[in-house]
């Protein structure tokens, strides 16, 4: 029967997604380490970023605004040069 020569492909490909399921929290985790131990500061960028946010929300002085732009874009990104045209 057709049906059944089909029957150990889907059960393969079951346990396959099964097994990837499983086993993404644990990749998720050990990237993490990594990221933390050989890259903290674009580990920390989204961190830098979203405080960046915050403080955008309550700053009004435009040149306060500029300098705190280019510590962000700096810490986060590590760029060779940053600047503010304005």
């Amino acid at each position: 029967m057709a049906g059944d020569e089909d029957t150990p492909a889907v059960f393969v490909a079951a346990v396959t997604l099964l097994l990837a399921a499983a086993f993404r929290p644990v990749h998720n985790r050990i990237q993490s380490m990594v990221d933390r131990r050989f890259n903290r500061r674009r580990y920390d960028a989204s961190t830098i970023t979203e405080a960046f946010a915050t403080r955008l929300r309550d700053e009004l002085d435009i040149d306060t605004l500029s300098s705190e732009l280019v510590a962000t874009v700096s810490d986060s990104m590590e760029p060779a040069h940053v600047s503010v045209c304005g």
